[in-house]
């Protein structure tokens, strides 16, 4: 059973992929890398926050964009070629994000960035810690050093092992139980899904989450429609329909209760 819920969560990884070539947007050549042009991309460049400044509650995580990464992540998860990889030893830049996998009883570690300018696709590789404890504040910008394993207790059936992590800019924001707010729109989605169906797990922790408006009282992914809705419970009206906002509150009966909110053009 918990192996049959874990594949719903591999398939919403998976379906990010399928869903890049939607809505007329361009996407990469995805035929097969050689696997030493490909297994370091180097040229990584950090983006600032260029919109918004001011105290810890704004959303400013520091992000990478790098194209080669992502053509390089749809060949090993959508065209099939991560035994290619197994073994090799490569760095990965970027932002660092946990999700809680409440299906398989886990906390999952990537380092993510975005496809393009558009940010509507995204690429993430999972790696399994040295020591958890000692591991940055999430949306911190970092390098990440280990070697490609294939294995089952990875989300997406490959992860790094034996790692190294230096942080390259350390990421401050107010603290939730389960912030999504610094998360690739894949790992949110996937959050998503786990808060949705373990409601009893998650109820009272406090969380973030950001996503388009849709109605009076929920919010959906920022990019790509019906792939998940999360009710909100706020005193104050929301914006209109498809403005991007950042939720918090806390999580109860399967809504973001005691709701607040702020718009944003971050995402």
């Amino acid at each position: 059973m918990k192996k049959t819920l874990s594949l719903i969560l591999v398939l919403l990884m998976v379906l990010t992929l399928a869903s890049c070539g939607e809505g007329g947007k361009e996407t990469p050549d995805n035929t097969s890398p050689d696997v030493t042009e490909f297994a370091d991309v180097t040229n990584v460049t950090k983006k600032p926050d260029e919109n918004q400044q001011g105290d810890s509650s704004d959303v400013s995580f520091p992000y990478v964009i790098e194209t080669l990464e992502y053509t390089l992540y749809t060949n090993i998860f959508y065209n099939k070629t991560g035994d290619d990889f197994i073994g090799m030893e490569m760095t990965k830049t970027g932002t660092f994000a946990k999700i809680r996998d409440q299906f398989n009883e886990v906390d999952r570690y990537y380092v993510w960035g975005y496809y393009d300018e558009t940010k509507c696709c995204d690429w993430q590789w999972e790696f399994v810690p040295e020591n958890p404890a000692d591991l940055p504040p999430i949306g911190s910008f970092v390098k990440m050093t280990g070697t490609f394993e294939k294995n089952e207790a990875a989300l997406d059936g490959y992860w790094f092992v034996d790692t190294s992590l230096t942080v390259e800019e350390e990421y401050i924001t107010d603290k939730f139980d389960v912030d999504m707010s610094s998360m690739s729109g894949t790992l949110l989605r996937v959050q998503i899904v786990n808060l949705q169906q373990f409601k009893e797990y998650f109820e009272g922790k406090t969380v973030r989450a950001y996503g388009r408006v849709i109605g009076t009282d929920a919010i959906q992914h920022p990019y790509y429609d019906s792939t998940f809705e999360q009710a909100i419970v706020c005193d104050k009206a929301l914006p209109p329909i498809d403005t991007y906002i950042v939720v918090s509150g806390t999580y109860k009966d399967g809504k973001i209760a005691d709701a607040t909110y702020q718009i944003t053009t971050y995402y």
